[in-house]
């Protein structure tokens, strides 16, 4: 009974010992092979890269061969395919906390955007015929929004206008022709498809005007119904 203490401290010390064995062989072996994995990763993920620009020329190259005899005459289409590689593909997916470099993108690709706008990721942008769209200064646009400005609606007007600070919900789709007022709220999950009013409230498929915000409203447009502020107590999912 009198050494069972001392098999004990023993049994203790190889254990600490075992462990911090196990801790340096570990770190040894991140430092062994971490610099011979990394430019494993790096070519990895440069072949990835190679191979899907190379999809998307030999598609291009396929897509002008085989499309019909005229086709191409149309400018928009002679580089769409670049234009949805930089929006759809790079910009929509670029970090929050890169936005400027995402609205960088939309005016290389013939977007117009304003000063201090904010656009979200994961969302489709115009690619055919990206200079309808026009987002004016310190407009808000949430992730997964779909700008359409190109359609059956040949030569009447297809411009996407989204005035200055208005904010636009997570999840929209703008088809062409549509006006967002100035300082205008459209829900989440809208189908835009006609023009919302300066300072209205708007949401649903098709999107219509619920209420407006303070200073706003149909008096102010037709001098026909008093203005409905946003009450702060009610529930809007936007």
């Amino acid at each position: 009974m009198e050494n069972q203490p001392t098999v004990s401290c023993v049994e203790t010390q190889v254990t600490n010992e075992y462990g911090i064995g196990m801790r340096i062989a570990i770190v040894l072996a991140f430092l062994i092979l971490i610099p011979v994995l990394l430019p494993i990763a790096f070519v990895l993920l440069g072949l990835l890269f190679s191979f899907y620009l190379a999809g998307i020329v030999v598609f291009y190259i396929i897509e002008r061969t085989t499309a019909p005899k005229g086709m191409y005459g149309d400018p928009h289409i002679k580089f769409q395919w670049l234009r949805a590689f930089i929006n759809n593909v790079i910009a929509s997916n670029v970090p929050h906390c890169q936005a400027r470099f995402r609205r960088f993108l939309f005016r290389l690709s013939g977007i117009t955007i304003g000063k201090r706008v904010f656009i979200g990721m994961n969302g489709y942008m115009e690619d055919y015929c990206p200079e309808h769209v026009v987002i004016e200064d310190n407009a808000t646009i949430s992730f997964r929004v779909t700008f359409v400005a190109h359609g059956v609606k040949r030569g009447k007007n297809l411009r996407v206008l989204i005035r200055s600070g208005a904010y636009v919900g997570a999840g929209c789709v703008i088809l062409p022709g549509v006006t967002i007022g100035r300082k205008a709220v459209v829900g989440a999950g809208s189908v835009v498809v006609k023009d919302i009013p300066d300072g209205a409230v708007a949401a649903g498929n098709p999107a219509r005007v619920l209420r407006w915000l303070e200073g706003y409203g149909p008096d102010t447009l037709a001098g026909k119904a008093p203005i409905v502020p946003v009450c702060k107590s009610e529930n809007v999912n936007l």
